[in-house]
């Protein structure tokens, strides 16, 4: 009975804080609803969506997701590294239909073997 009460409060916690970053990322979300993202804000954004173990399977959050690293990718005051960072951000947490950032051309990251199919 102990391990049961252990298990079921355990689950419930991880609940909460999951509960708890997704707040997180709905405050990003509506932050950058109508503008892009900028430098000062940076290291904020990065340690909050780092925090994520995944962004939760709903289209709601996907979209929000989606949005805040769009807000990132338009950003002209964010440097092509930066941008990279966050798409590996992103795209460890599993975020879909994002594009990997494009730079100057000696910027440009090198084709993979997965590119070139």
């Amino acid at each position: 009975m102990e391990l049961f009460i252990l298990f079921f409060a355990v689950i419930i916690g991880l609940a909460i804080l999951q509960g708890s970053y997704v707040r997180k990322l709905e405050a990003w979300h509506v932050g950058l609803r109508d503008r892009t993202l900028r430098a000062h804000e940076f290291p904020e954004l990065i340690e909050d969506m780092s925090k994520l173990k995944g962004i939760p399977n709903r289209p709601k959050y996907w979209g929000m997701a989606k949005q805040i690293y769009f807000a990132a990718l338009h950003s002209k005051e964010l440097s092509f590294e930066q941008k990279i960072q966050i798409y590996e951000l992103f795209d460890r947490l599993g975020v879909q239909g994002i594009s990997y950032p494009k730079g100057r051309p000696s910027e440009r990251r090198e084709a993979t073997i997965h590119d070139i199919f």
